[in-house]
């Protein structure tokens, strides 16, 4: 933050009109990209607090919801969340014990349940506290006169095919697999 910047105390960022490549036609700000069909949202955006983590429970709100909603949030989180143990698997490891690619999906609870590093500069100078609890607030948005700090924003994403009108039930496991070339994720029945 620059000298002078914040006035009186601390300035407040919010985060607006996100983009994506692979929108659908629903996301009025992203016309000039190529069709997809990925229907994303900031995590604790106006849309996000109204489907709440369970996208059949609300399908009303799901169905034709503006866009608006989706892509402004004025809250952010103090520490990364951990969407996968992928540190832990390395080719070079030298460990005897078997571990397996795991993930884990962005809630506001799970977010709440970790811990991490936290490093402020305050004019140039760092102060780093460890095993700070996950913070996701608007607060944590906040930069007063020549400081810097890390914030972090989650987005979801929701392909076109879970509005449809169906329920959770499902007959057989579900496999995710993240393409790596993107951001959006493909679904399918294991057989």
């Amino acid at each position: 933050m620059p000298k002078g910047f914040a006035h009186p105390e601390s300035v407040q960022f919010s985060f607006r009109n996100l983009q994506s490549k692979y929108a659908d036609d629903t996301y009025a700000n992203c016309t000039n990209m190529p069709k997809g069909n990925s229907r994303y949202n900031f995590a604790a955006s106006t849309y996000y607090n109204l489907v709440n983590d369970d996208l059949y429970a609300n399908k009303d709100v799901v169905a034709d919801h503006t866009y608006a909603d989706k892509i402004d949030v004025e809250v952010v989180g103090n520490i990364p969340f951990k969407f996968n143990n992928m540190d832990e698997l390395s080719n070079t490891s030298t460990s005897t014990v078997k571990r397996y690619l795991t993930e884990q999906l962005f809630t506001a609870a799970a977010y709440a349940s970790m811990t991490g590093d936290v490093t402020i500069y305050n004019n140039g100078t760092p102060t780093t506290s460890s095993n700070v609890p996950a913070t996701f607030s608007a607060d944590q948005a906040k930069l007063k006169d020549l400081q810097r700090k890390n914030m972090y924003l989650f987005t979801t994403d929701e392909t076109r095919y879970n509005i449809a009108p169906t329920t959770k039930r499902c007959t057989a496991p579900l496999l995710t697999i993240r393409r790596p070339s993107s951001c959006n994720w493909l679904t399918t029945r294991r057989k």
